[in-house]
């Protein structure tokens, strides 16, 4: 298939137990309140119709419409607007991630329609104190050109924006 170029990019992972999973069967796509500890909150945007029952979707890219090329400000608290084009927070997905083990799944679809996948059964956010490093592993899938390109020999990386950039 070639790389792909980029038109549409969700990053999705697998949440069990209260979170996307737990929805009634027949449950549509939509945004959803989960309640991952620590008293927080999240509306989140559930993807309902993947392989697998019950994805929530961490970064949505549809047309873009939404700016992602933000300070680590915005990063860290979350962006856009939840039935269209966002980030759901680093906050928020380091929160999350730590609960419980869960799937990493990106969803890319390039302009043609032509549409692949990676997914990772390790996955993990750690805090801000250590730049929400982005531990992953565990690879299966049809992006294999993620792996050459993107996550290259790396299983941890850290958060970069236009105002912090960070290599671990």
């Amino acid at each position: 298939m070639g790389k792909i170029q980029e038109r549409r990019r969700r990053y999705t992972f697998r949440m069990d137990q209260g979170y996307c999973s737990e929805l009634p069967v027949g449950s549509v796509n939509g945004v959803y309140k989960i309640y991952p500890g620590y008293g927080l909150e999240v509306n989140v945007y559930c993807e309902m119709e993947s392989d697998c029952h019950g994805w929530t979707v961490v970064q949505r890219r549809l047309d873009g419409s939404t700016d992602f090329n933000v300070e680590w400000v915005n990063y860290k608290a979350g962006f856009g607007e939840l039935n269209r084009e966002y980030w759901i927070g680093n906050d928020n997905l380091h929160v999350i991630s730590s609960s419980k083990d869960y799937l990493l799944r990106f969803d890319l679809e390039d302009f043609n329609g032509d549409t692949t996948y990676a997914k990772y059964s390790t996955f993990r956010i750690g805090n801000e104190a250590f730049n929400y490093i982005l531990t992953i592993g565990g690879y299966s899938g049809t992006a294999d050109f993620l792996i050459d390109n993107i996550f290259p020999d790396v299983s941890h990386v850290s958060q970069m924006t236009t105002d912090r950039f960070q290599l671990s």
